[in-house]
């Protein structure tokens, strides 16, 4: 929680304590503040943290609605499509993939296709990052011990 909006705030008459609380603070790169009083402390202009807080949340909503599409892309793959996305993904090519799966090479890039089509996938990068994403994603048909 230490990102580059978090501040502590340092209120304290004494000017050691003060400048001893803050050394601390900035010794684990933790943004400080420090004031000598508390009239100070209300006097002096401070980020809007709810504006803060509200871009925090539209930014988390639309990483959530960038995962759940990537999810629903992935979910539209047959087995097979998502067997030959992980091999090609880690680098194999199309006629290693074919050996892998005892298919013909004309086979696997008729899936390639496909699966670029599906996942919409513009480049070979681009699948690659969508797969490194949907291999951090939590698995939905788990269901987790609580």
């Amino acid at each position: 929680m230490n990102g580059p909006e978090s501040i502590v705030f340092i209120i304290d008459d004494d000017a050691q304590v003060r400048s001893s609380l803050t050394n601390l603070c900035r010794s684990v790169e933790l943004n400080v503040q420090s004031f000598s009083s508390t009239e100070e402390f209300l006097n002096t202009p401070r980020p809007n943290i709810l504006r803060m807080a509200i871009e925090r949340d539209r930014d988390r909503r639309k990483q959530d609605l960038a995962v759940l599409s990537l999810r629903k892309r992935y979910d539209s793959l047959t087995a097979r499509e998502r067997e030959i996305m992980h091999l090609v993904t880690r680098g194999l090519l199309n006629k290693q993939v074919a050996a892998e799966l005892n298919l013909s090479e004309v086979t696997v890039k008729v899936h390639r296709g496909r699966i670029m089509q599906k996942m919409e996938a513009k480049s070979l990068a681009d699948l690659v990052r969508m797969s490194d994403q949907i291999g951090s994603l939590p698995d939905p048909s788990v269901v987790a011990d609580t």
